[in-house]
């Protein structure tokens, strides 16, 4: 009887990822409206941060209207075709990761073709702390006129 309760107990481990489901399917966001309410995420209004609990892949480009904090939280955002991550003019980007564990977040663009993980406007701000930023093109970060402010980064420019 114990077996075959351990049995069950595992394969049900096994087909649902196991606890705290480290093979969790990523969420898609499609919109930075979308990554506020995505259910991977959580988001609070007073801090204006997003805090990642899963990561997330960009069916497109994700441009940020406003200030706001994004807390990797060991978690990646992906796109593979195009710009991942466009910052207005004028505003203020933080990418944080502020997640306990030894593996950290990443902000991730695939796509050979072409695209930039982060393309900030004339005025805008990237702050960035603890982040690895990754493209296959070549260059992370396009600045168009605007400041970088990156500390403890493991990524190239």
């Amino acid at each position: 009887m114990i077996d075959m309760l351990r049995t069950l107990l595992l394969t049900a481990l096994l087909l649902t990822g196991g606890a705290g489901s480290a093979f969790a399917d990523p969420y898609e966001v499609a919109d930075y409206e979308e990554l506020k309410i995505c259910e991977g995420v959580s988001y609070n209004p007073v801090n204006n941060t997003i805090t990642l609990g899963a990561d997330i892949i960009a069916t497109v480009g994700i441009t940020i209207p406003e200030d706001i904090t994004i807390d990797l939280n060991g978690y990646n955002i992906t796109r593979n075709n195009g710009n991942l991550i466009t910052i207005d003019e004028g505003i203020t980007l933080t990418i944080v990761d502020n997640s306990d564990g030894t593996v950290k977040g990443s902000i991730i663009q695939t796509n050979e073709n072409g695209g930039f993980a982060i393309t900030g406007n004339d005025g805008s701000t990237l702050v960035a702390n603890g982040v690895t930023f990754t493209c296959a093109y070549g260059r992370v970060i396009n600045s168009n006129g605007s400041t970088l402010t990156l500390t403890g980064n493991s990524s190239p420019l």
